[in-house]
């Protein structure tokens, strides 16, 4: 079900065919076509902007209309349908969780798989500061407002941006007036719904913004739910020269992804069937973003942002023990499950003797809390240099980011549901407790030159100074051999002018 409220365009359509008949007869003799420019940002702030034709990239770009006309979940299955170079692998087994691939270079979920893309919301990088990972199931549909994919290495969007850039920018109750509302279900025990309403005070100074979502389903696959939660709101002022935005974003989603299979056993046990479980993924957000401008002239502008984000993530992995050795049982996961084998095996492990080899699973436990705070902030001036159109940009930013990383490693029992129960044994080797802490600063600057229509030259560069600092809480003090440190404890700095021109 679905309707949209908008009185007030209603009323004016109503009156302007009443009160001005003669007007609407003097448009269809006189129509008159102008031509739409497409005007694109080239930082990750939404600012002047230039003309697709000035940009030296294939960008591509996706607005709110065409991302209703298609009734994609999330962000990542509509990027993966309609964007050249964009591909999806599903490696976690969950419509939210799925790796993307844009020309070789990825942006996953998955902790420890090479980033390469930055994400930007609203001009904040949201790849997280613990291994750049990207958590698309904390970014709302119903909020996008449009969507631009920049490709190649553009020094204008930072660190790690290798092979391209996705930026978004969301609504607000002046791009998105009146109300919506949608519920729709589907197989597996699919139920979703989402609503959204906007508007702009009388005096025209003031708008608001807000839309939610909410997702579960059974999935299709044996003991694979999920449950998503996601809020934004807006609200803003503005007057002839300045605006202000501030922006919450919310969420609390739990996803159950149960991992890999071989082959030959799902043409045994079924497609639906799994291996280990579970394989669970808690995400939870709170992102509050203030972002402003103010035009000094037609020509010269000044925008900027300051944000404040805070992520959680667990995770529960129940796997089988590769390790699982006792020397009496031969207990195969890949096949049917004998209850008197498996009986045999869990004695084993609870006698607490050689728990590496005698347990038949292992569960797998992480958690991750983030917080990340900083502020970007940019001049523009779109002045004629020697006669020819130029527009220059320069700005600077912070990035403070905090991770506090936790895992472990218990030995558990096989159930004959595939499910693993702790046994209350903890492996020595694998547990980690990292305080992790990296801080960012960057000057930038870029300048577009028209030559004349057809010719365009653009000169970028980026100074990054970083430093990350990491405290291993388990074991603090590296050893100076490098060939027999353990420890995670360092302290890196990175400095570097990364240079662009086209």
């Amino acid at each position: 079900m679905k309707s949209t409220l908008q009185p007030k365009l209603i009323l004016l359509a109503i009156l302007s065919v009443y009160a001005s008949p003669q007007l609407v007869l003097a448009d269809e003799s006189t129509k008159i076509d102008i031509e739409k420019i497409e005007v694109i940002s080239t930082t990750p702030l939404k600012g002047m902007g230039l003309p697709l034709e000035q940009i030296p990239a294939s960008v591509q770009s996706i607005s709110q209309d065409q991302i209703k006309e298609q009734k994609s979940i999330s962000i990542s299955d509509y990027i993966n349908q309609n964007l050249n170079g964009v591909s999806v692998n599903d490696t976690q087994n969950n419509p939210y969780q799925p790796d993307v691939s844009f020309r070789g270079y990825s942006a996953s979920p998955l902790l420890g798989t090479p980033q390469g893309i930055s994400i930007f919301v609203d001009g904040v990088r949201v790849n997280e500061p613990f291994g750049d990972v990207v958590n698309w199931d904390l970014i709302p549909m119903n909020a996008i407002n449009y969507i631009n994919l920049i490709p190649g290495s553009n020094p204008l969007f930072g660190l790690n941006t290798l092979g391209g850039a996705l930026s978004v920018q969301t609504k607000s109750g002046r791009t998105n007036p009146g109300g919506a509302v949608e519920a729709y279900m589907g197989s597996w025990g699919r139920k979703a719904g989402s609503a959204e309403f906007g508007g702009v005070s009388e005096d025209g100074s003031v708008d608001y913004f807000i839309a939610g979502n909410v997702f579960s389903e059974d999935g299709w696959r044996d003991y694979s739910p999920s449950d998503v939660g996601q809020i934004f709101g807006k609200v803003g002022w503005q007057n002839e020269k300045t605006s202000l935005n501030l922006s919450f974003t919310g969420a609390d989603n739990k996803l159950i992804g149960n991992g890999l299979a071989p082959a030959d056993f799902l043409d045994e046990q079924g497609r639906d069937s799994i291996l280990t479980r579970p394989d669970k993924t808690e995400n939870k957000l709170a992102f509050v973003n203030l972002n402003w401008s103010h035009f000094f002239s037609d020509d010269v502008q000044l925008s900027g942002n300051t944000y404040y984000r805070k992520a959680k993530t667990q995770t529960l992995n129940g796997d089988g023990n590769d390790d699982f050795d006792d020397g009496t049982v031969d207990l195969d996961l890949s096949g049917d499950i004998d209850a008197a084998e498996l009986a045999a095996a869990n004695a084993a492990c609870l006698a607490d003797t050689d728990a590496d080899e005698n347990c038949s699973g292992a569960i797998n436990r992480t958690n991750s809390r983030r917080t990340g705070y900083g502020f970007n902030t940019q001049m523009t001036f779109a002045q004629d240099f020697l006669g020819m159109k130029n527009q220059f940009i320069t700005g600077l930013g912070y990035d403070y980011g905090r991770t506090n990383f936790k895992q472990s490693t218990e030995y558990g029992l096989v159930n004959t549901t595939r499910g693993i129960d702790g046994a209350g044994i903890f492996s020595d080797e694998a547990p980690v407790n990292l305080k992790g802490v990296s801080k960012t600063w960057s000057i930038f600057a870029t300048d577009t030159l028209s030559l004349n229509p057809l010719w365009h030259i653009t000169a970028s560069a980026r100074y990054n100074h970083t430093k990350v600092e990491n405290d291993d809480r388990l074991n603090p003090i590296p050893d100076p051999d490098p060939a027999l440190n353990t420890s995670l404890t360092s302290d890196q700095s990175y400095n570097r002018i990364n240079p662009a021109v086209g």
